[in-house]
């Protein structure tokens, strides 16, 4: 069987398109902002020239290490901060 591999450098850019799109039709907390996706882009920019794809994989389900303790955490943030009060 052959195993799929799914590169996961562009999930944060989506995420931030998606929680502004969800701003924008007012579904969540918030106000759409373009500076917010600006922001985001450029940081998403510095994190794929920071960390390139060269880089050896890391499998978050084979065992905790600091890697996997670190894209959790991130991913957590991002999403509590869009949780309403």
């Amino acid at each position: 069987m052959a195993s799929l591999e799914i590169s996961l450098g562009y999930v944060p850019i989506l995420l931030a398109c998606g929680f502004e799109f969800f701003q924008w039709m007012h579904w969540s907390q918030g106000s759409a902002d373009a500076n917010d996706l600006w922001g985001s882009f450029l940081f998403w920019l510095i994190g794929l020239f920071t960390f390139p794809e060269k880089e050896s994989k890391v499998y978050l389900t084979d065992s905790l290490n600091i890697h996997a303790v670190l894209c959790t955490a991130c991913y957590a943030v991002v999403y509590l901060a869009h949780v309403r009060h």
